[in-house]
C-alpha cells in the first residue's frame, strides 16, 4: 500500500486547520497527527492489507468516509443506488470463483472493516466537527463524493 488513507485525509485536514495560522504564502506541509486513534487506524490498515487490493482499500475508505460525513454533516446524503453499486464492486471475478464459505468470510471481513472505518472517520470528525464538515465539502468532487446525492446547490465551505 502506498500510504495510510487515514493519514492522507488527516494530513489534509491538519493542513486546512493550519492554513489560517500560516497565511496564504505557499504550500502547507502537514506533520503527522498524534492521535489516540492511530493504533486503531493501524490495526484496520493491517487487516485491510490482508484481503483487499489497493483499489479495494480506496473504495472501502471512500464508502466509509461518505457514510461518516452523511451521518455527521448537514447537506450530505448517501445515494443508496451508487452506494450499493460501490459494494457490488467488491464482487470481482476472483471473488466469484471463491467457494461459498470463502465468500462468506470475505463479506464478513469487509463489513467489519467498513464498520470500523466508519466509526474511526466519525470519531475523527467529532474531534473537529466544523473543520471535518468543511473538509468533507472538499471531497464532493473526489472519491467519496460519488456516493453522495448531488446537493441542489453546493454551499460554499465556511
Amino acid at each position: 500500500m502506498t500510504g495510510s488513507f487515514r493519514v492522507r485525509y488527516a494530513a489534509i485536514l491538519v493542513a486546512m486547520l493550519a492554513w489560517p495560522a500560516l497565511g496564504a504564502g505557499g504550500p502547507v506541509e502537514a506533520r503527522a497527527l498524534n492521535s489516540q486513534l492511530n493504533p486503531a487506524w493501524e490495526r484496520l490498515e493491517k487487516s485491510n492489507e490482508k484481503f483487499l487490493t489497493n483499489d479495494q482499500e480506496t473504495l472501502l475508505h471512500d464508502l466509509a468516509f461518505a457514510s461518516a460525513a452523511a451521518g455527521g454533516c448537514p447537506g450530505f446524503t448517501i445515494d443508496r443506488d451508487k452506494f450499493k453499486q460501490g459494494f457490488e464492486s467488491f464482487k470481482t471475478d476472483d471473488y466469484m470463483k471463491l467457494p461459498a464459505e470463502e465468500k462468506r468470510k470475505f463479506d464478513y471481513r469487509l463489513m467489519m472493516n467498513y464498520g470500523a472505518a466508519v466509526a474511526l472517520y466519525t470519531a475523527e470528525g467529532l474531534l473537529h466537527p466544523k473543520q471535518g464538515c468543511k473538509f468533507a465539502e472538499t471531497k464532493r468532487d473526489q472519491g467519496p463524493g460519488r456516493f453522495w446525492v448531488e446537493p441542489a446547490s453546493t454551499p460554499p465551505a465556511r
